[in-house]
């Protein structure tokens, strides 16, 4: 909801996406085996039509981030609809290892809200 509100979307619109985020129950079928309700506290229900709308809302500030913070010079970010990979490359894993933790603090950060890679 952090990111609707650093939007500047009016709080009724934050209210409507919390009231159909939470309490929410769901159930698995495999074949003819169906399981009990159990709660369902993270995503969005398979083929709702919120789900693109919750996804741009989302994934357009850390694209944003990605495209323009002097991170994107040793990370890139790449997005195909809902599915994202964080990349860098070089010539030894070692060298990777800290610019990949860079990279999945900013999109952690800036999924949390946050416009900037402060604190990588």
């Amino acid at each position: 909801m952090v990111v609707i509100q650093k939007a500047g979307f009016p709080p009724a619109l934050g209210n409507f996406f919390r009231s159909y985020l939470t309490d929410r129950k769901t159930m698995y079928k495999w074949d003819d085996s169906v399981s009990g309700l159990f709660a369902v506290d993270i995503g969005v229900g398979q083929g709702s039509g919120l789900s693109p709308v919750l996804l741009g809302l989302y994934i357009g500030p850390v694209m944003k981030l990605f495209s323009f913070e002097p991170i994107s010079k040793e990370v890139q970010l790449l997005s195909y609809v809902d599915d994202g990979t964080v990349l860098t490359q070089s010539t030894h894993l070692v060298q990777n290892l800290p610019k990949l933790k860079v990279g999945l603090w900013c999109y952690f950060q800036t999924a949390h809200g946050s416009r900037t890679c402060s604190g990588a």
